[in-house]
């Protein structure tokens, strides 16, 4: 045995203060187990360096709100946690893996919910579709044939028919889906409500090509006298036509009274699709290349003082769209419009020229297939008049 006498009192430090005052042992994770006081000096030593270690990492996830596994600390900040990517975590993950929670747009949750007719008063104007984006109003019922209720409709095109297709959960891309707005209206000349009125698809479809699907407007429950109320009608057909007569369904306008049959038969100009030319010269060097039966040609002759109304009664009967200048006569007395076949997506050309004084025109309509240039041109000139 050594002759030195080793001191039982702590080591301390220059100050007088013992090395070990102010030391506190780390706490435990919750799980880990406590070491053994009967282990050896290096097991203590390591499970002391696991436990600093798992101390030092839990202070750090807890400061951040989350433990290991996802799961948030209780009594620490709300907010929720994360995978450091900024995508919320699954909290009901039973394997322990943090997947990623889409979340559903507004406008997903409301696709293809109809909503019923509104009624006002006929005095006051409805929010219909814009002047350019639709045909002329078409007479479907009269009043003297349904009990006192009239009804009108109107093709939809461009970005009205787009929205309108889009709120039934339609693809507006589809040149085979009719879309058309109704107006309803009570003219009965005696204070009698009309109820419970409603459009019913009775046949598959009355042309050569079979209707798929149908949405129409919510039964409007009562229409008091003098009200109106304005709804969208969408006819989705197995495929598109070229030829004037294919697309045509037949319905029926009930109300709790009575019923009124209808067929929706739109023309080959009213089914035509957008097109824009860039310029003029785009079109006349198509236009001047075709002759013969791919064009259709006819003189007219009206008033002069309804001259400026001419281009505004073409596109009401078919779909064209103008090339600049736009949709007027230019300082040539020309109007150039153009459009496009829903089923073989080929050009339709229309060169109209009248004279301001006389009121003398001509009609020219240019396609490559034949029977279409003549079904276009007989269009037009029932538009002029």
């Amino acid at each position: 045995v050594s002759g030195n006498i080793m001191s039982s009192a702590p080591p301390t430090a220059t100050n007088g203060a013992t090395l070990l005052d102010g030391f506190s042992p780390a706490p435990q994770q919750m799980g880990q187990p406590v070491p053994s006081l009967l282990n050896d000096d290096s097991s203590s030593d390591d499970s002391d360096s696991d436990s600093n270690s798992s101390s030092s990492s839990s202070s750090s996830d807890s400061d951040n709100g989350v433990m290991s596994g996802g799961i948030v600390q209780p009594g620490l900040s709300g907010a929720a946690p994360t995978n450091g990517t900024g995508m919320l975590i699954s909290m009901g993950d039973s394997s322990g893996n943090a997947t990623a929670k889409t979340v559903s747009s507004t406008m997903d949750d409301f696709k293809g919910l109809v909503m019923a007719p509104v009624t006002v008063d006929a005095s006051q104007e409805i929010n219909s579709a814009a002047e350019a984006d639709c045909s002329a109003w078409v007479q479907l019922v009269r009043p003297e044939h349904c009990n006192g209720l009239a009804v009108q409709a109107k093709y939809l095109r461009g970005s009205t028919r787009t929205k309108a297709l889009k709120l039934k959960g339609m693809d507006p891309s589809n040149p085979a889906i009719v879309c058309m707005e109704m107006l309803f209206v009570n003219k009965r000349t005696d204070s009698t409500s009309l109820r419970r009125i409603k459009v019913l698809n009775r046949a598959s479809h009355s042309g050569s090509i079979a209707t798929k699907r149908v949405v129409a407007p919510l039964e409007i429950v009562e229409l008091k006298r003098g009200q109106q109320a304005s709804a969208s009608l969408c006819i989705e057909f197995a495929k598109p036509s070229n030829h004037d007569g294919d697309i045509a369904a037949k319905f029926e306008i009930r109300t709790s009274t009575t019923g009124f049959p209808i067929e929706l038969k739109p023309s080959l100009g009213q089914l035509l699709l957008p097109c824009k030319l860039s310029s003029t010269q785009d079109f006349d060097k198509t236009f001047s290349r075709m002759h013969g039966l791919e064009r259709a040609e006819s003189r007219f002759e009206i008033n002069p003082t309804v001259r400026a109304q001419v281009p505004m009664k073409i596109v009401k009967e078919v779909a064209l769209t103008a090339v600049a200048p736009g949709l007027m006569f230019n300082s040539s007395n020309q109007l150039r419009l153009v459009g496009r076949l829903p089923a073989s997506e080929e050009n339709v050309y229309v060169l109209i020229e009248c004279d301001p004084t006389t009121g003398r025109g001509n009609a020219v309509v240019c396609c490559d297939q034949a029977v279409v240039a003549n079904t276009i041109l007989s269009i037009v000139k029932r538009a002029v008049g």
